[in-house]
């Protein structure tokens, strides 16, 4: 997996300063709710095949892409050259369909996946500077919903997509449901 950071840096837009956890950066997402209540379900589509990109270890985030055909990429990004700390993400993924074809490419010793039936995973890493990411398969248009915990606090703040032809930098709610505008 190659991540390029001259397109759009996520640390330029964060926004705010507050930490949280550990000392990840929460971006304010304009008029996101700060605190918003994990059982509040968040709808949104996600563009296929747009390659999200970030330059690692100035802004804290997970990235979610969507490739044609059921193809799912998910990637974490931690602001620790800003705050000298790491983010320890749990990031849970209920897919509409099964999950086949898993991949991590990144890892190092303390990060993992599960798998739980045929439509759960489950991704636990802790990121630095470099990137932690997980790429499977699913039915084509399949949504996909995730729910986001860094440092042990529910953080949809920290999620990043693309739709609309713009990339969406947080989420109001918890989980997120992923909604592919195209199979």
């Amino acid at each position: 997996m190659t991540i390029t950071s001259n397109q759009w840096a996520l640390g330029a837009a964060l926004v705010s300063s507050m930490l949280v956890g550990n000392g990840c950066v929460i971006s304010d997402g304009s008029s996101l709710d700060p605190d918003p209540t994990p059982t509040d379900t968040y709808y949104t589509a996600i563009e296929a095949d747009h390659v999200l990109d970030t330059d690692l270890g100035y802004g804290a985030g997970l990235f979610v892409e969507y490739g044609t055909g059921g193809e799912w990429q998910v990637w974490t990004s931690c602001d620790t050259k800003a705050t000298g700390t790491t983010c320890k993400f749990e990031v849970s993924m209920t897919a509409g369909s099964p999950i086949t074809a898993v991949q991590r490419f990144e890892f190092e010793a303390n990060d993992s996946v599960e798998s739980f039936g045929d439509n759960v995973l489950n991704m636990y890493s802790e990121t630095a500077t470099r990137s932690d990411a997980v790429h499977f398969k699913t039915q084509p248009g399949a949504d996909l919903e995730v729910e986001i915990l860094i440092d042990g606090i529910v953080a949809p703040q920290y999620l990043v997509w693309f739709s609309d032809g713009m990339v969406h930098d947080g989420a109001s709610g918890s989980p997120v449901v992923f909604q592919p505008s195209t199979p």
